[in-house]
Parts: C-alpha cells; sequence; structure tokens
C-alpha cells in the first residue's frame, strides 16, 4: 500500500487525470471510500483502470495498511464511448427529422391554406359566372320569350278578323325568334366555345380577339 499511496504522482498516470487521482487518494487517507476511474499511459498506449483500495486505521486515525486492485477497464469505456457517440448522432438525427418534420409541416399548413384559399376563389368566380348566366337569360333569352308570347297573343285575337294582319303579325315574330336564337349561340360561345373542341386553342384564341374587336372598336387586339 506505501507504493499505491504515491500513486497519484506515479508518471503512467495520465496528464490530466493526476489532479483528480490525488485529490481522490488524499480523500482516501481521510477515511473517505477510494474506488475510481481514470487513465493511464502505458508506452504510447492510452488506458483505462479501475482502482479500488481498502485502508485501515488506527485508533489515532493514522494509516495502519490496507489492499487494493487496479483493472484494465478500457474495452468497457471504448464501448461507453462509442455508445456516447452513437446516442449523440442518433440525437442529432432525431433533431434533425424533428425539424424537417416541424418544416413539412409549416409547409403543408401553407399549401392547405393556398388550398382553402384557392377553392374560395373558385367558388367565388362558379358564382359570379351562375349570377352572369342568369343575368343574361333574364335580359336576353327571357325578354325575347316575352315578346314572342307577346306577338302570338295578339295574332291570336286578330284570327279570323283580318287575314292579312294575321300574316304580317307573323312575320313580325321571326325577328325575334331569330334574335333569340343568336342569343342562345353567343351564351353557349361565351361558356365554352365549339371552335375550341373542333379546331383547337390557337383558333380559339383568334377567333375571340376577332370577336372581342368587333363588339369593342375602340381597343386595338394584337394577337402574338
Amino acid at each position: 500500500i506505501g507504493k499505491g499511496a504515491d500513486q497519484f504522482a506515479d508518471a503512467t498516470v495520465h496528464p490530466d487525470d493526476r489532479a483528480y487521482v490525488h485529490e481522490k487518494w488524499s480523500a482516501g487517507l481521510r477515511g473517505e471510500s477510494y474506488d475510481i476511474e481514470h487513465r493511464i499511459v502505458v508506452g504510447d498506449t492510452v488506458k483505462w483502470v479501475r482502482e479500488r483500495a481498502e485502508l485501515e486505521f488506527d485508533k489515532e486515525g493514522m494509516l495502519r495498511g490496507g489492499f487494493g486492485t487496479t483493472q484494465d477497464i478500457t474495452e468497457r469505456k471504448r464501448a461507453e464511448e462509442a455508445l456516447r457517440h452513437r446516442t449523440l448522432e442518433l440525437q442529432q438525427l432525431t433533431e434533425t427529422l424533428e425539424r424537417r418534420v416541424k418544416e413539412r409541416t409549416t409547409e403543408l399548413e401553407k399549401a392547405n391554406e393556398a388550398l382553402r384559399h384557392l377553392s374560395s376563389r373558385l367558388m367565388t368566380a362558379q358564382e359570379d359566372e351562375r349570377k352572369r348566366i342568369a343575368g343574361d337569360l333574364h335580359d336576353t333569352i327571357g325578354s325575347c320569350l316575352a315578346g314572342i308570347k307577346f306577338k302570338i297573343e295578339m295574332t291570336l285575337e286578330q284570327i279570323g278578323k283580318t287575314p292579312n294582319v294575321v300574316t304580317e303579325s307573323l312575320n313580325t315574330i321571326i325577328p325575334v325568334v331569330q334574335e333569340g336564337i343568336e342569343e342562345c349561340r353567343r351564351m353557349q360561345q361565351d361558356l365554352r366555345p365549339s371552335m375550341l373542341d373542333d379546331l383547337g386553342l390557337l383558333p380559339a384564341l383568334s377567333w375571340f380577339c376577332r370577336r372581342f374587336q368587333t363588339i369593342y372598336s375602340g381597343i386595338r387586339i394584337e394577337q402574338e
């Protein structure tokens, strides 16, 4: 035990651990338990050891003797260090995955919000289109049908009285019917031009530009 008493100063103790070994050995000389792990240098190799000592003291507290053991725990320390590194890697990987999941969740929330906004706009556009079509039906086709009904009723009242007037009244209905037919065609073209299915997109665009130019002659259209 005399040799062990000065082991903290032994050249084999790793320089970074000498102060720790000295502190623990001094505490062991004061009666505390001595069971420590530290590094030693053997040649060019660093090893880990576990040292335990049982010390005996007399009534006055003076060291009488004792015994101790030194166990090579290098492999265990290496395994613990490898496990620590692996645990750290897994922790970093987990944090990275959690961050990516959070980022992806944020992206999905933004995409869902954009989709909800687009769906709302689409519904609004559909409602506006339905409102426009309803207005066109009321203002054009409805008016034409009302005019036709009125002229037919007048013609029926004149039947048997003045045949020439009846013929003239029927002739006045034809332009109104023709107007209704043209309005139906216009609404159909506005909803989906048949040319789009028959000839394709470019001819349909050319037709639309010509039609727009005809309706709005004050606006010059250039097609590219």
